[in-house]
């Protein structure tokens, strides 16, 4: 990927285009992520937990789990996993 005015991106940060409202033109910016994904999907949760499909589903339709779904497919948001796997913790 081509760094933007000559910044190193790094694996894991994404190139932003911040947009001028008045002339539509943009100016590209880096927005590093620290190496974490911001969401995970069910089949990264199933591997991460060791459960099935419906095991992760079920908790996003409870309510223990948040995030997104688009077009079907779940994204469940990093700082709702952490929080889930700290409460069930023992």
């Amino acid at each position: 990927m081509a760094s933007p005015k000559g910044v190193a991106l790094k694996q894991g940060d994404h190139a932003v285009v911040n947009m001028n409202k008045s002339t539509g033109q943009g100016e590209p910016t880096v927005a590093p992520t620290g190496g974490k994904r911001r969401f995970y999907t069910t089949s990264q949760l199933m591997s991460r937990w060791g459960v099935s499909a419906p095991t992760v589903i079920r908790l996003i339709e409870e309510g223990s789990l948040t995030g997104l779904k688009i077009r079907g497919v779940y994204r469940v948001d990093r700082g709702s996993v952490e929080a889930y796997e700290k409460k069930v913790a023992f």
